[in-house]
């Protein structure tokens, strides 16, 4: 008989050991894979208030794998999930949900609120637990969706130069436009990771195989090749079996 047989913990896990961030075709993780994950330009609008932050950063989700199929839908079927205890020791951590009557924070769009918070240490780390994400059409069309962020337990990785600017807007797309023109450029930093930190590599579909088998053959990967062939997963498999 094994004594083990009964011991094991089979309750739904909440978060994970792994963190994920995602994206939406396989190039950019290819590019990924060769140079780290790129610090971007994000805005965040506070909740309750015409303003918006923009800050550089890196996201990732603290979520099982058992619930990543809607994160997937919004972000991308491309991914990798990195050891959370080790992207703890560089820098990496969880951010503030807060909503419009969240105590402490001011309110308002005055002048005097949009000092406030860019003095604030911890603006960058601020996201509002439910809200409107917008998205655009093959026309190029703004629409949006609503989306409880606070299920996403999202983690910044933020690069060591690095200011939040908040700001008035009127149309958020104002802010897409201005997201836009930071990124434009070729000084964005970048956040580096060993092979040894992986822990999942997401494809959408198995005929990409062979196109991640080239990129674990180069250099930096091959001497961890074996090992990191079995982390490799499809969306595909996600979606049938999890």
């Amino acid at each position: 008989m094994n004594r083990k047989l009964g011991t094991y913990k089979t309750s739904p896990n909440l978060s994970s050991e792994t963190l994920f961030h995602f994206t939406g075709n396989f190039e950019t993780l290819r590019l990924i894979m060769k140079n780290g994950f790129q610090a971007r330009w994000v805005y965040e609008k506070l909740p309750g208030r015409k303003l918006a932050y923009f800050t550089k950063t890196v996201c990732f989700c603290d979520i099982p794998l058992g619930l990543i199929k809607e994160h997937v839908n919004w972000y991308g079927t491309y991914g990798i999930g990195i050891n959370r205890p080790i992207a703890r020791t560089h820098g990496l951590s969880p951010i503030m949900y807060f909503h419009s009557k969240s105590p402490k924070f001011p309110n308002g769009s005055s002048k005097r609120t949009v000092d406030w918070f860019n003095e604030f240490k911890f603006t960058s780390y601020l996201k509002q637990i439910r809200g409107k994400q917008m998205f655009f059409n093959d026309l190029y069309e703004p629409f949006w969706k609503w989306k409880t962020f606070y299920n996403e337990r999202e983690w910044r990785y933020f690069p060591t130069y690095n200011k939040t600017n908040v700001i008035k807007y009127k149309k958020e797309t104002e802010l897409e436009e201005r997201r836009n023109e930071l990124n434009n450029n070729n000084e964005l930093p970048y956040f580096s990771f060993e092979p040894e930190w992986i822990e999942y590599l997401l494809i959408n579909d198995p005929k990409e195989i062979e196109g991640l088998i080239k990129i674990l053959k180069t250099k930096k990967y091959e001497p961890h090749f074996d090992n990191l062939l079995t982390k490799v997963m499809t969306f595909k498999q996600i979606r049938k079996d999890f």
